[in-house]
């Protein structure tokens, strides 16, 4: 009986992993989306410059004001799911008009296991999540 259940359960747990993978990198993936229009939304109805910072860490968002930085929402990054996010080192700046400025289609990387996932920005505030 224990050798039938060790079999089953070593049956199911590479899936199982692989789902949890999938899982993290997805829900890491909406979180920058989420940020990201959050973001412009804000630059728009401040009439301020946003600053959206992504790091392994963590990810920010500060309106610019008077040349100083103030918070607007923070949420732990990628790392803190296990998932490891590379791209571009710059953060995404709006302007007030929602364009954003230094940013063309940047691409942001987030991997766990064999689970991968690109979030790609574009100038015109578009943003999508594809598979590599």
């Amino acid at each position: 009986m224990l050798a039938v259940v060790g079999i089953l359960s070593g049956l199911a747990v590479p899936p199982l992993a692989a789902l949890r993978d999938r899982l993290a990198v997805e829900a890491a993936a909406r979180r920058i989306v989420a940020l990201h229009q959050s973001g412009r939304v804000a630059a728009v109805l401040r009439s301020r410059t946003v600053v959206f910072t992504l790091s392994p860490d963590a990810l920010a968002l500060g309106a610019l004001v008077a040349g100083d930085t103030l918070p607007l929402a923070r949420v732990p990054g990628p790392a803190a799911d296990g998932v490891t996010l590379t791209g571009p080192k710059h953060p995404i700046v709006w302007s007030p008009t929602g364009f954003a400025a230094g940013v063309s289609n940047g691409t942001w990387h987030l991997t766990r296991g064999a689970a991968a996932r690109d979030v790609i920005v574009s100038r015109l505030g578009r943003v999508r999540v594809v598979r590599p």
